[in-house]
């Protein structure tokens, strides 16, 4: 455990955190083509920062809460990175 804080405030900044990181991911997706697409791929990169300094952070309280705040951060990379606008093309190549 964390000395000096209150556990429930950690965890529920952590939750925010990880909501607000998977929002990122989300919207960062949505951005693509649009001219918001720079500033939001950077508060992207805020959020995926934030979120591994959370994972640490998350991994002193126990490692229950590190395993959910590493699933997001997975989450979050996996998002900004799959393409599944070439799916409907690939099954038309053949």
């Amino acid at each position: 455990m964390m000395q000096g804080f209150d556990t429930s405030t950690v965890l529920w900044c952590l939750g925010t955190i990880q909501a607000l990181g998977l929002a990122s991911a989300a919207f960062a997706r949505w951005s693509e083509g649009r001219t918001c697409q720079t500033p939001v791929h950077w508060l992207f990169f805020a959020f995926l920062g934030l979120v591994g300094v959370g994972t640490v952070a998350a991994m002193m309280i126990g490692p229950g809460c590190g395993l959910v705040s590493g699933t997001t951060l997975a989450l979050m990379a996996l998002t900004a990175t799959l393409d599944l606008s070439r799916v409907g093309q690939a099954s038309h190549s053949h």
